[in-house]
Order: structure tokens, then C-alpha cells, then sequence
């Protein structure tokens, strides 16, 4: 996971990453490959880029990226991506929402599409493959978050939720007294109701303090926590 000795970035600082040269076994997968793979088959489908931000560790071995869409006045639906360049993890694609009224982003867990570089690999095929499937999870994503509309929380079942995070690796121990303050006294009027959308949201808005490289644990045990 990109959690530490990691740092932001703009498309330019990943585009420049050198690739390391491919064995017999092992074929990495450039990072500018794979981002403007993405890029060009979301634009042949026309969906128009919102945002963008990327995360590097040191040296630029591993990247983690959410591209974010607009869909509709409400929400829009975003893109995580990451790979690497040091065999510590698989290239991956995983689908996400982004809420317009607070730029808060919910992903729908562990990466669905993903591929080992091996000396086969096709990232081309990965991300026509992930592009089949995206439009599944985004539809079950959206209807899971409005069911998390409906279900209340108690104080002692949000807490329980949130004492548990620093073990999964979502946030830091320290970090858990924010979440439990944007809980019960949200930036946004319309997160006020005892929910588990709203837990969610005092998740997700603390994130935005957090570089795009440390988001991949958060937003891949989060649906476990809540029960999307």
C-alpha cells in the first residue's frame, strides 16, 4: 500500500517515472501507459474529466490515482487506479463515487480489475475489461450509498465503527477524534442526520487532508466498516 515515504503529484511528474526494463517473467507496466490508457477510453466513451490527482512513493516505484467524472447535478462517479514498478502489488482499477456537494469520494472496495505483470500482460485489454465492468459497480456503489441514507446509527455504534478503523489501517489513532467532530458537527448541513452515509462522509472529508497516495487502504476497508 502507498502509505508511507509517499508524496503528491501532477500527471507530468508521473508521465516522467523512467520504467524499469521488463524480464522474462515480469513486465512492468509504465504509469503514463496506463493513465493515458485510461484517458483516451473514457474520452471515446464521453465522459468529461472533473479531476485528477495522483500519488507516488519515493523514487516513483508505486502510483495510486483517481480520476473523477461528472454524471449527473448530484454525483459523478470517479476511477482509482494504481500500479507499480517493484513487484510489491498488482496494476488495479476500482470504481468510485464522488459527491458534488462536498467533493467527498466513496469507492466500491477492493480493486476488481487487476493483473499481475507478468510477461503477458496487456494493459490495453485491463483497462477495455475494467470499462465492461465499471458501469455494474457504479450502479450497485449508488444504490448502496442510498441505502447508507437510510440506516441509522446510534453514538455508541458510530464510535464502535470508528475505534475500529486505526486496526484496518483506514486512519491513524490519532485521526480518530476528527472523524467523530465532522460526524457530530459536519461542514455540510445535509450530513447532520445519525447515518451510515454520514459516518461515511466524516470519513471521506477528513481524507481530503490526506495525499491521494494514502487513500488505498481507507477506501478499500471502508465498505467492510459500513456495509457497502
Amino acid at each position: 500500500m502507498l502509505h508511507c515515504n509517499a508524496f503528491s503529484a501532477s500527471r507530468d511528474e508521473v508521465f516522467a517515472i523512467p520504467t524499469p526494463e521488463p524480464t522474462t517473467t515480469w513486465k512492468p507496466v509504465a504509469h503514463r501507459q496506463f493513465v493515458e490508457s485510461i484517458l483516451e477510453l473514457s474520452a471515446c466513451a464521453g465522459l468529461t474529466l472533473k479531476s485528477e490527482g495522483y500519488g507516488l512513493t519515493r523514487h516513483g516505484h508505486r502510483l495510486f490515482g483517481v480520476l473523477a467524472f461528472e454524471q449527473s447535478a448530484e454525483h459523478g462517479f470517479c476511477i482509482g487506479i494504481r500500479n507499480s514498478h517493484d513487484k510489491t502489488m498488482t496494476a488495479g482499477i476500482v470504481a468510485g463515487a464522488r459527491i458534488f456537494l462536498c467533493d467527498n469520494l466513496a469507492f466500491s472496495g477492493a480493486f476488481r480489475v487487476k493483473r499481475k505483470h507478468t510477461s503477458g500482460i496487456d494493459i490495453g485489454a485491463i483497462v477495455c475489461d475494467a470499462f465492461k465492468q465499471l458501469p455494474d459497480q457504479i450502479e450497485n456503489l449508488f444504490k448502496n450509498l442510498e441505502r447508507l441514507k437510510l440506516e441509522g446509527l446510534s453514538d455508541d455504534e458510530a464510535r464502535a465503527v470508528i475505534f475500529r478503523t486505526p486496526e484496518k489501517g483506514v486512519i491513524a489513532p490519532s485521526e480518530m477524534l476528527g472523524v467523530w467532530n465532522e460526524y457530530k458537527q459536519p461542514c455540510h448541513e445535509e450530513f447532520r442526520e445519525p447515518t451510515k452515509f454520514n459516518l461515511l462522509m466524516a470519513f471521506t472529508e477528513k481524507a481530503k487532508r490526506q495525499p491521494v497516495s494514502k487513500l488505498d487502504r481507507m477506501h478499500q476497508q471502508l465498505p467492510a466498516l459500513l456495509g457497502y
